[in-house]
């Protein structure tokens, strides 16, 4: 896999309420809201309400994704980019919003604040031997990083189901 592609600045100008992706928890926090999660549940006054949304599509594989409102233009923004290359690739199952730790180290993970997404989760697994085992496209990855996301196939663990629009956490 080649270096992460750069984000796209005419591309992103033209996605409505497009922003920086937060770096660091402290950012993430302060974009997202302090999310606070018990036993797999979010347990902070209202935090959902004012945060979160379903989105309704005709190519998600249940129909809906329930996603933070403030990732859901540029999410729509990469996914219509991907389905608009007509590579054969489909999305069979996709997932958002999970309050819970990371697996590898116990902190929140940023599913906690809908603002990832986890594609194809069988074919694309979370690999703790640091081997990269992908069937997602190059293509549909470097869509993803020109308006922001990082992919997590690119970590000394790689996760390559996992898009996030943050970094440094």
């Amino acid at each position: 896999m080649s270096t992460p592609a750069p984000i796209d600045k005419a591309l992103v100008a033209a996605i409505p309420g497009w922003f920086p992706p937060p770096d660091g928890i402290a950012q993430i926090k302060m974009v997202y809201g302090d999310v606070q999660v018990r036993a797999g549940q979010v347990v902070t006054p209202g935090w959902e309400d004012d945060n979160m949304m379903t989105w309704k599509a005709d190519w998600m594989p249940k129909g809906r994704l329930y996603v933070n409102k403030k990732i859901k233009p540029v999410l729509e923004a990469a996914i219509n980019a991907c389905l608009a290359l007509n590579d054969g690739y489909k999305i069979r199952t996709i997932g958002c919003f999970a309050p819970r730790p990371k697996r590898v180290n116990g902190e929140l993970s940023v599913h906690s604040w809908g603002a990832a997404v986890d594609i194809n989760a069988d074919t694309n697994p979370l690999s703790l031997d640091g081997v990269l085992r992908t069937d997602i496209p190059d293509a549909w990855i470097a869509e993803f990083e020109r308006r922001g996301f990082v992919w997590g196939g690119r970590w000394r663990k790689p996760d390559a189901m996992h898009l996030q629009f943050c970094s440094g956490y």
